[in-house]
């Protein structure tokens, strides 16, 4: 997730990797540092709060908020987790909704090389598809939906999405507006 603002990671006593922001995601490939059985992470946060060469946000370089600043704080701010990622992966993926044409355009991060299908299915029935074999590093490809459904306020219409990419799977979701 996030680490207020330097975190260097130890997976078994050995260093992981080092980060430096509080306001960016970060991850490691711990593969080559994991034991079978029992394994130990550590994250080490480390944050100057008064030093001015750290960005602070609405932070109070104070100790207690002080006028429209908030009180500090620091540390691992958004959730450490450890998640299985096969050797070829989806790494990112984008949405661009088009409603006068009823389509979704998707642009795709992979890493490695591997057949990728995309189902998209509105209140679980099938709204669209796509398949490509073989592809890698980046994928833009676009989506005819066979039914509008708009996002709107107080009506959240959302497509769920269904990716894979050799071993790798991810279920998301969009709304379809401008």
């Amino acid at each position: 997730g996030a680490v207020d603002y330097e975190a260097t990671v130890y997976v078994n006593g050995k260093k992981a990797g080092y980060h430096k922001g509080g306001y960016s995601s970060f991850r490691f490939d711990i593969t080559d540092l994991l034991v079978a059985g029992e394994n130990t992470v550590i994250v080490n946060a480390v944050d100057d709060v008064r030093s001015t060469l750290v960005p602070r946000g609405k932070q109070c370089e104070e100790l207690h908020s002080r006028g429209c600043d908030y009180t500090r704080t620091t540390g691992i701010w958004q959730t450490v987790w450890l998640e299985f990622i096969p050797e070829s992966f989806i790494q990112n993926i984008k949405y661009y909704p088009n409603i006068a044409n009823s389509t979704i355009t998707i642009e795709a991060d992979f890493c490695g090389c591997a057949d990728f299908k995309c189902n998209i299915y509105f209140d679980k029935v099938a709204a669209g598809s796509y398949f490509a074999p073989q592809v890698s590093g980046k994928h833009i490809f676009t989506v005819q939906l066979t039914e509008t459904h708009l996002w709107t306020i107080g009506q959240g219409n959302l497509y769920d999405v269904e990716l894979s990419f050799g071993d790798d799977y991810v279920q998301s979701y969009f709304g379809l507006r401008q």
